[in-house]
């Protein structure tokens, strides 16, 4: 797989991974941090944003990981490992 799954709402990487570029931009402009409850609420949201892409990265290694010792067992005919 290669991070481009999109299914919309939750699953919708490149949704995500753009808010958390417009998050970031925002983060970068001067006046930012001259209004510190829009900074933290804004800085907030962006780690919400980047804990659910971790997380579903996260199982999208766990499932490639399980292809990859399925495929394994397969080609040695090793039952255990086939899933």
């Amino acid at each position: 797989m290669d991070g481009s799954i999109n299914s919309g709402g939750i699953f919708d990487l490149d949704g995500l991974k753009a808010q958390i570029a417009e998050l970031d931009a925002q983060a970068s402009e001067p006046e930012f941090w001259n209004d510190q409850d829009r900074s933290r609420e804004v800085l907030k949201e962006k780690a919400r944003i980047v804990k659910r892409v971790e997380g579903f990265q996260g199982l999208v290694s766990s499932y490639e990981d399980a292809m990859t010792l399925d495929e394994l067992g397969r080609e040695e005919s090793d039952e255990e490992s086939i899933v």
